[in-house]
């Protein structure tokens, strides 16, 4: 920086001749005293980084140099009359959040120099594709018909039906089953769909899972529904071809690399270290 630095350094210069002494003059010297609180070169160079970028720098002059200057007195001053302001346990609780903080930081410096995450590699994308198809549209699809008889909470109703459906899974046309036993005052429902990973209902796409083609569910009461399912085909769907997925799958796995080298940086950490644990119940 320009105009401040040089003055600090000039009036250190000639602070030292006016002694008769030789020596250096200070790398981080005494900009302003502030209600007793020094602010020196140091903090100006910091405040410096947080506020201007390095295109900034470049047209860097005095005034700037001096409104910064400036808004950092005022920073010191409003920060002592704020502490003024602030009970003894508001400093408590400001001293923990400036202590997390700093732990924080010092963290975030010990992991940028000691994480380096595994490349991933063309194995590792492989690996993923193979193990997920689903994710890039494959996997199993499964075509399903599914009868419901609604209005099982009374006790005749839930008696008929479980009569109805339990006898389902030994006929083979379940749309013409339903028609056939359908009456005013009992309804069989029946509907045909299909479901694969994206399916939105998960307990369904569960329990679809576990059937294989041909097999029936056991039947369901729950919601007031007496229901049951068929699966009639399990199709194996072929997903996107990998070529098209790498670089998603890449992304995927960039953080979870990540994640393992800073848990191995903890765990080498840990190391040695003098850890007394207290149960805070006693």
């Amino acid at each position: 920086m320009g105009g401040v630095r040089v003055a600090a350094l000039a009036l250190a210069v000639l602070a030292v001749t006016a002694c008769g002494k030789q020596e250096e003059p200070s790398v981080n010297p005494l900009l302003v005293r502030v209600d007793g609180s020094d602010v020196y070169q140091s903090d100006m160079d910091a405040a410096w980084s947080r506020t201007f970028s390095e295109v900034d720098a470049l047209y860097a002059d005095d005034a700037m140099e001096e409104r910064l200057l400036k808004s950092l007195v005022a920073s010191r001053v409003m920060a002592h009359k704020a502490e003024a302001t602030m009970s003894a346990e508001q400093k408590q609780e400001f001293e923990a959040v400036v202590k997390a903080w700093r732990e924080e930081q010092l963290v975030k410096r010990y992991l940028s120099e000691h994480v380096t995450p595994q490349p991933v590699s063309n194995e590792m994308v492989e690996s993923y594709y193979n193990k997920h198809p689903e994710m890039f549209g494959g996997g199993e699809r499964r075509l399903y018909e599914v009868l419901t008889i609604q209005g099982t909470t009374n006790e005749e109703t839930r008696d008929k039906a479980v009569s109805l459906l339990g006898n389902a899974a030994a006929q083979k046309e379940w749309q013409k089953y339903a028609r056939e036993n359908s009456s005013a005052d009992l309804i069989v429902h029946y509907a045909r769909a299909r479901a694969d990973a994206n399916t939105g209902d998960k307990a369904l796409l569960a329990k679809l899972k576990t059937l294989s083609a041909g097999k029936t569910s056991a039947m369901s009461l729950a919601g007031g529904e007496a229901t049951v399912l068929r699966v009639n085909a399990v199709e194996i769907i072929a997903p996107r071809p990998l070529i098209e997925v790498r670089d998603d799958i890449r992304r995927r796995l960039a953080p979870v690399n990540l994640k393992a080298a800073v848990k191995e940086a903890m765990d080498t950490a840990l190391v040695g270290a003098d850890v007394e644990y207290f149960d805070s119940k006693n």
